[in-house]
């Protein structure tokens, strides 16, 4: 059977949006979410570590598929883009010292959003261009500071919940407030790193996928932010 590429491609364009949409039921009291704010109706749960290589692995995926099956080049921005899930699919999750299961609802919403997402950003990367060099410089700038932010925090996250499971006589992990570096000026600088990151690789891509990920980056980010505030 065929794919209507076209079709599949405004399909994946709905479900950015709609993401975006629910992206705020957060604030409303959803009782779907994970982490400090974890809710869910299933009982089924999955290791982090686990649910962040699913949440993940369709953008490699992905990239993998358009580079063996399409003969794409590898653009600038496909490579942040690789770059950047590397680090969040694979050494990410064998950081993570979080025991806190993942439920069957994040799971899959996590790895529809990535593989709508992720074919989107691959398909924009292969349209041809001609983009103003100037921005990609300040974009691989902002992109780099985005990712360095996002990295240190995740680190900083993960030592701080080290150490107080390491304190805890039960051994269990316990919400901890960090401090220093970004944690005193915002309420989530992995969270905010994040956002930096993605608008900078929309300077360096320039086409409207890439713009769209921003933004739902933005959208989707901004309101566990304000709830873990």
């Amino acid at each position: 059977m065929s794919v209507d590429w076209d079709i599949f491609y405004y399909i994946c364009v709905v479900i950015i949006l709609v993401n975006m949409a629910m992206g705020w039921t957060v604030l409303l009291g959803t009782p779907i979410y994970y982490g400090r704010l974890s809710r869910s109706f299933s009982k089924v749960q999955f290791d982090p570590k686990l649910a962040w290589f699913l949440f993940e692995v369709p953008n490699l995926l992905w990239a993998l598929y358009f580079l063996v099956f399409k003969n794409a080049s590898v653009s600038l921005g496909l490579l942040l883009f690789v770059v950047h899930y590397f680090n969040r699919d694979i050494l990410y999750p064998l950081s993570l010292k979080t025991t806190t299961k993942v439920p069957l609802e994040i799971v899959i919403s996590c790895i529809v959003f990535t593989f709508a997402n992720g074919y989107l950003q691959c398909f924009g990367s292969q349209k041809p261009s001609s983009p103003n060099r100037l921005l990609q410089i300040v974009g691989i700038l902002v992109f780099g500071v985005g990712i360095w932010i996002n990295i240190k925090s995740d680190k900083m996250l993960q030592q701080a919940k080290e150490r107080s499971a390491s304190t805890d006589p039960t051994g269990k992990n316990k919400y901890v407030v960090v401090r220093g570096f970004l944690f005193d000026l915002v309420s989530s600088p992995n969270y905010f790193g994040e956002i930096i990151e993605w608008f900078g690789y929309w300077m360096v891509c320039q086409h409207a996928e890439a713009l769209l990920f921003a933004l739902s980056t933005l959208d989707i980010l901004t309101p566990g932010a304000i709830k873990r505030h």
